[in-house]
């Protein structure tokens, strides 16, 4: 129940606090692994003390929503008081954890500004706005790097927070989208959506591949990579957004399909290319440093 409540199966999204030691970083050291890790910890537990405060301003919307009633604070299984004592203590823990081992003012104020925003966009209501929803939502993953890079102490990275930008909102655009599908709105609202949906997702994931392919033919990709099988890295990213498309799009029209993120993580195309993309950065980069 508590890791339920602390949404753990959630933390996958903390792996870009990671990324910039791969794509940044170039030594690979036991400080900058442990850093990684603690980096990780910190965001975890803001994060997870953020959805414990969402989940106290979204209780009475939660109760009626058949797809969030049975969450634990909802279904009465955690009680409120216990909710925003474990909010409180996971925000300042991780606000603590990061002044001790992180004592920069930017990866506090990059916290503190991932803590803002996820507290306007629930208490504003921002969900409600299908655009801007996505764009707060995503804007968070970026954030996420520009931490990793903070706490790290490694040089900034534009290509890095752009392309993490936009496979943000081409992921988040496509769980809109599989949700649309299966909601109980109106028909023709939901027609609407849909297709605005539909047109972002395409557009977003047109994007991502265009901008992935100007980075790795850059020359400070060159220059960091070298010229070595890392030019053959588009090929996996092409075949996993490809896949993505191709699987989102029966996502929507099946009305058993509720957990997106688990058909994601099960479909042998996406996996495998994932698996390929991560053996290629691996290999180019024992190469440029060999």
């Amino acid at each position: 129940m508590l890791f339920e409540q602390l949404r753990v199966k959630q933390y996958s999204k903390q792996l870009f606090v990671l990324a910039p030691i791969v794509f940044v970083n170039t030594q690979v050291s036991k400080k900058i692994l442990l850093d990684g890790i603690i980096s990780f910890m910190v965001f975890s537990l803001i994060s997870s003390g953020i959805y414990c405060a969402n989940d106290l301003m979204d209780y009475h919307d939660d109760l009626v929503n058949p797809m969030t009633r049975k969450r634990p604070l909802p279904s009465g299984r955690i009680s409120k008081k216990a909710v925003l004592i474990s909010s409180i203590v996971l925000i300042i823990s991780g606000f603590v954890l990061n002044l001790v081992f992180s004592p920069n003012l930017e990866s506090s104020a990059i916290l503190s500004l991932y803590l803002l925003i996820n507290l306007i966009y629930n208490a504003f209501k921002i969900k409600s706005d299908l655009i801007l929803s996505i764009v707060f939502v995503s804007f968070g993953f970026p954030l996420r790097f520009l931490y990793g890079i903070s706490f790290n102490q490694l040089p900034s990275s534009f290509w890095g927070a752009t392309l993490s930008f936009f496979l943000a909102v081409m992921l988040v655009t496509g769980k809109r989208w599989q949700r649309n599908g299966n909601s109980m709105k109106d028909m023709e609202l939901k027609i609407i959506e849909g297709r605005q949906l539909q047109h972002l997702a395409y557009f977003t994931s047109s994007v991502l591949v265009s901008c992935y392919l100007v980075f790795v033919t850059s020359p400070i990709s060159t220059k960091h990579w070298g010229q070595t099988i890392f030019l053959f890295s588009p090929l996996p990213v092409l075949t996993s957004v490809l896949s993505y498309l191709k699987l989102l799009e029966t996502s929507v029209t099946d009305k058993s399909a509720i957990d997106f993120q688990s058909k994601i993580l099960k479909n042998p195309t996406i996996v495998a290319s994932v698996a390929t993309w991560l053996a290629i950065l691996v290999v180019a980069r024992f190469d440029s440093i060999h």
